[in-house]
């Protein structure tokens, strides 16, 4: 309720008449049914309406709810104004608003595996992981992704392989056989039997072998060549031969072999008893051609041999063996040399050669060496019935070696007894143009092959490798090492290296002495060049009987270097 007020105004003694009304308030009543207004928004009077005190709780909506009531005599909703927001989208409880992401959230009790790859494709050996998921929370629900790897757990553990030894195998002989024990590749957890290449990587034990047991009640009948004696004297005959006139005996052999136990090595043997019957008497002349032969019986060296030829030399007048010798020899020569070691064109004492060749001189009755002397001024007196036997080289090899040769342009492996059995004509050796990681062979004509006169013992060495190789040589035999040095294979020792064919060297895991009945070889090829007498012998780069004679300049030197170089001298 309003009155209304009027005023007038005096000024300078006159009363204005303009009457200025004004609205005076003079009562007020109680407002009802008033709305409220909030945030824009209009509510009727007594509306009620849910706020949120957020919009995007970490639970249901409800947690964060408020009811507010439009008052109609204030205008005003009821309530805190921090629930101020009309929208709310539920979150997930423990999770987080709706929205919120969790990446790799493991999947309890649950795992990924994954296959191995393994060296040789082995199946069955898997990787374990940990299962895991990305999940989203999505209006009130957690929502799981696609299923992936997480940390590794356990790591899957390839088959590992060892060489497992087996029974030893049969032996190889009644009496004096070995036995040798082979390995098996393995899986090492199950002992299952696999290929051998997955052992690839270990190296393979050195099989080992041992002396078998002879059969004591074991008895062999072998018949040996037949046996000539000869007996008789000196005749004519052609140049380059020796020559006697011989009643020659010939007897048929028979072996009779019985299996013993050697107390000397523990090792059963043949222990053979040699029979011999009469066959054939028969008088002829025997002429042998000119052969060089080991005597280990006469051994001795180039300044003996120049005695031993120049007491010939003062013999030859009385004692008409050694002239005839002499005489019919004279014009055999090596490389320059004469037969016995003097240059041709020079005979100085100074120009004496070291392949010197010498006679040797025997017992034609009783087949027994005769030593001759090596002093010039010994007596011209020989025993009845003494000729000269053979003429006398150096060679160091047993008999069953191998030697690569090349017969009818076909490279293969021989032993030395059947090689000079057959008087093969060429041997393989060690090309200039290899080196030690490329070894080239090369074909070179043989000089002549060299053997013993007559049986007798020896001191071998019997080298055994690694690879399983073996080589058997008299204790001064020339021998290469991994460097590239010829040198005596008395001087080698377990752990030194040879040199095989393929140019790989091959450590020395034993050497043994043996002896040695027989005959032991070599030969000399036609030249004198160092890199022509370096030949392979049981797959081995040794030397000719070059490096024993006029070739011993070279020995405990250099001679195959990255290269086989011109001079071979280091």
């Amino acid at each position: 309720t309003y009155h209304d007020e009027a005023k007038k105004t005096c000024k300078d003694g006159q009363l204005n008449e303009t009457t200025t009304k004004t609205k005076i308030e003079v009562s007020r009543t109680p407002c009802t049914g008033m709305s409220c207004v909030y945030n824009g928004v209009t509510y009727t009077a007594g509306q009620s309406v849910v706020f949120y005190s957020t919009s995007t709780p970490s639970a249901a909506c409800t947690t964060v709810s408020q009811t507010r009531v439009c008052d109609g005599t204030t205008g005003n909703l009821s309530g805190l104004n921090t629930f101020s927001q009309t929208q709310c989208t539920d979150g997930c409880a423990g999770f987080g608003p709706n929205g919120a992401v969790k990446n790799s959230v493991l999947v309890a009790g649950q795992t990924i595996t994954e296959p191995k790859t393994c060296a040789y494709g082995e199946t069955g050996v898997v990787d374990e992981f940990e299962k895991v998921v990305d999940q989203t929370c999505q209006a009130g629900t957690v929502q799981s992704g696609e299923a992936k790897k997480g940390k590794l757990i356990k790591a899957g553990v390839c088959p590992a392989y060892k060489w497992k030894p087996l029974d030893f195998g049969a032996c190889s002989a009644d009496c004096g056989g070995t036995q040798t024990n082979t390995f098996q590749c393995v899986d090492e957890k199950t002992g299952a039997n696999v290929l051998p290449e997955r052992c690839g990587g270990i190296a393979m034990p050195i099989p080992a072998v041992r002396a078998c047991n002879g059969d004591v009640a074991k008895t062999i009948t072998e018949n040996a060549p037949d046996e000539v004696v000869e007996v008789g004297s000196c005749t004519e005959c052609p140049a380059n031969q020796i020559g006697i006139v011989l009643d020659t005996k010939t007897y048929s052999v028979t072996k009779i072999g019985r299996c013993q136990l050697d107390s000397n090595d523990n090792k059963y043997k043949y222990v053979y008893k040699t029979e011999k019957t009469l066959k054939l008497s028969d008088y002829q002349t025997y002429c042998k051609d000119f052969v060089t032969v080991r005597c280990s019986h006469d051994s001795i060296g180039p300044a003996e041999a120049k005695n031993r030829y120049e007491w010939m030399q003062k013999c030859r007048t009385t004692v008409p063996i050694i002239n005839e010798f002499l005489t019919k020899f004279n014009d055999v020569s090596f490389t320059g040399y004469d037969a016995w070691g003097y240059y041709q064109e020079n005979t100085n004492i100074s120009t004496f050669n070291w392949r010197a060749l010498y006679p040797t001189f025997v017992d034609l009755v009783n087949d027994t060496p005769w030593i001759a002397p090596i002093n010039p001024q010994a007596s011209c007196d020989l025993p009845k019935n003494v000729g000269i036997g053979a003429v006398c080289v150096s060679s160091c090899a047993t008999p069953e070696e191998q030697i690569l040769a090349e017969i009818k342009g076909v490279t293969k492996k021989i032993t030395f007894l059947e090689a000079i059995q057959k008087q093969v004509q060429f041997v393989k050796h060690v090309s200039k143009t290899s080196d030690l990681k490329n070894i080239q062979t090369a074909s070179f004509e043989v000089d002549r092959w060299i053997t013993e006169l007559v049986d007798s013992q020896h001191d071998i060495l019997v080298f055994k490798m690694k690879s399983g190789g073996s080589l058997k040589l008299t204790h001064n035999h020339p021998l290469m090492n991994s460097d590239g040095v010829m040198k005596q294979a008395e001087t080698f020792k377990v752990g030194d290296q040879l040199v095989k064919e393929n140019g790989e060297v091959d450590p020395i895991v034993s050497i043994e002495d043996m002896k040695h009945n027989g005959k032991v070889y070599n030969l000399f090829v036609r030249s004198s060049e160092p890199a022509n007498n370096v030949v392979i012998t049981n797959g081995y780069l040794n030397g000719t009987a070059f490096f024993q004679n006029e070739g011993g300049q070279y020995m405990n030197k250099e001679i195959l270097r990255n290269n086989l170089v011109q001079d071979l001298v280091k």
